[in-house]
């Protein structure tokens, strides 16, 4: 008996992963987060803002590689179909039986990812990039937003990403984030920054 799936009412969950993955780019997949990045810079900051609180505020682990979200997702199926783990029954059993809470995937970019239960309706495979895996770096959660702020409010005004004041503008106005005293070359929203606004 697998346990009962909860409701899902905010957009974590990205809808180019089929069923039953369970994934949150916004979080976790770099190229997503440079495409959400051209398109909401035309989006309300409170829609922005909204979007980003779903990061949270503790370490996570983001994908760098080059797989698209329908390829994690074709790749990913098939693997469970060939395990028999497709079904909900089927993967939670397996977690049970194994006595571990999750199960490990490496993809053909050598990438391995974390499956865990997910409590979504529909979506039980809950997916995570592996913790200092291939194609894979380790972030702060808020350096991570205030990447992606950062990123946005330049396009919206033109002004130079590396930019003190713009980074605590966002920091303070759409992250509630205590302002950062100076830039150095090792600060971790600097180093994300440059790997949102690259081009490759």
């Amino acid at each position: 008996m697998t346990p009962t799936a909860s409701a899902y009412s905010s957009d974590s969950f990205s809808p180019l992963l089929d069923e039953p993955l369970l994934f949150h780019p916004l979080k976790h997949h770099l190229s997503y987060i440079k495409s959400f990045i051209k398109t909401s810079s035309t989006t309300p900051n409170n829609k922005v803002v909204q979007a980003l609180r779903t990061i949270g505020s503790s370490q996570l682990d983001l994908y760098v590689g080059q797989l698209t979200l329908p390829q994690l997702s074709q790749e990913l199926l098939l693997h469970l179909r060939q395990q028999n783990l497709l079904t909900a029954a089927a993967f939670y059993r397996y977690l049970t039986k194994h006595g571990t809470d999750y199960y490990t995937v490496t993809l053909s970019d050598t990438s391995t990812w974390i499956l865990r239960w997910g409590n979504v309706t529909d979506r039980y495979v809950h997916l995570h990039p592996g913790r200092y895996a291939t194609n894979t770096v380790r972030v702060k959660a808020n350096n991570l937003k205030t990447a992606i702020a950062v990123a946005i409010a330049n396009r919206q005004t033109g002004t130079p990403a590396i930019n003190l004041h713009l980074i605590n503008q966002v920091r303070k106005d759409w992250l509630a984030l205590p302002p950062l005293k100076t830039l150095t070359a090792e600060d971790g929203s600097l180093k994300l920054l440059a790997l949102l606004t690259t081009d490759h």
